[in-house]
């Protein structure tokens, strides 16, 4: 059972890349309801920082995801919209890494609010980076970055808090699961006759 739960722990792990507000740069996965859990971990910062350059967002895509923002988080579309317009490259790296959010349903308000502030947290994070990179004075470059610090541990703590959340629920349902199945063990004589007596009972109405 131990190693059953070791499994099941690390899988959420990988799954929990749903946290995550930065998707991988490839094709949107096949299953709208479940892209977000298929986003894995990326490092915070320019979008190329591993090599990778993201696609470039068809405008039909960016007005779908605007839509919906300003349909359902209309504070957050408003920022957005400021990104649009004082930051074009912070607003379309944002919008990849909306693009798998706005599309799943499946989350709860609750789940759906944390992400928004991990979100708002990285739009934060990408904002101080273009201020350091404009700063010249190497003692304001310092506290900038002592900023970057601040904020990259304070969104640290936020995703993996969600994580620590997801492996809770999924130990809940282990622990569950074992008192069913243990239940199970400890009366199946009693299981086995009463669904021999069903399948006969069925047998014979015939």
């Amino acid at each position: 059972m131990r190693i059953y739960l070791q499994i099941m722990i690390l899988t959420a792990l990988i799954a929990s890349g749903y946290i995550h507000a930065q998707p991988p740069f490839g094709e949107d996965c096949d299953d709208p309801e479940n892209c977000i859990e298929m986003q894995g971990d990326f490092q915070p910062g320019p979008p190329d920082l591993n090599g990778r350059k993201p696609p470039k967002l068809t405008q039909e895509r960016i007005e779908k995801i605007m839509r919906s923002l300003e349909e359902k988080h209309p504070q957050f579309h408003k920022r957005i919209l400021f990104l649009k317009e004082n930051h074009p490259e912070i607003f379309e790296r944002t919008l990849h890494k909306l693009r798998r959010f706005v599309r799943n349903e499946k989350k709860g308000p609750m789940d759906r609010q944390k992400l928004i502030d991990i979100f708002s947290d990285e739009i934060e994070f990408d904002l101080l980076i273009e201020k350091y990179m404009a700063e010249k004075d190497p003692d304001r470059r310092n506290d900038i970055k002592a900023e970057m610090l601040k904020k990259m541990g304070s969104t640290f703590d936020k995703k993996e808090n969600m994580k620590l959340e997801i492996i809770k629920n999924i130990e809940k349902n282990l622990e569950e699961k074992r008192r069913v199945f243990e239940k199970r063990q400890s009366e199946k004589e009693k299981i086995i006759k009463e669904d021999l007596e069903s399948i006969l009972r069925h047998l014979e109405s015939k």
